[in-house]
């Protein structure tokens, strides 16, 4: 496996030289990928949403980890830490965590007021 980011790969898959003739191919393949690794990010709000909360942590760092850049599992994962921390308390690794996905999506979406309010959360180390 390569050291690339995930996301990067994904984006450079779809650009398959269509003389090979699997232009087609790739690019449902990648579209399977993001489409299975969207649909863990669902699964794990929804396991959220039952309060099997380290259920949903595991299933959405997998997400996470398969398109790191992604503003939608980037929120959803913040917000599933956030809901650890306000069930269980301060935890430095999980404030961490959140901050960091905070950090990223300031990058990729600046000023969005669903991200400067968890943010300001996280800076308080309360949900």
């Amino acid at each position: 496996m390569t050291s690339e980011r995930p996301d990067l790969i994904l984006r450079r898959g779809r650009v398959i030289d269509p003389e090979s003739g699997r232009d087609e191919v790739a690019v449902r393949l990648i579209d399977a990928q993001v489409k299975e690794i969207l649909g863990l990010t669902e699964k794990a709000l929804d396991l959220a949403k039952k309060a099997q909360i380290a259920d949903a942590q595991a299933m959405i760092a997998e997400a996470v980890a398969g398109l790191p850049r992604n503003v939608g599992i980037l929120l959803a994962a913040a917000q599933i830490n956030l809901l650890f921390l306000s069930q269980h308390g301060l935890n430095v690794e999980v404030v961490n965590r959140v901050r960091g996905y905070l950090a990223t999506l300031e990058t990729l979406a600046p000023g969005t007021e669903r991200v400067i309010k968890m943010a300001a959360k996280a800076q308080r180390g309360k949900p």
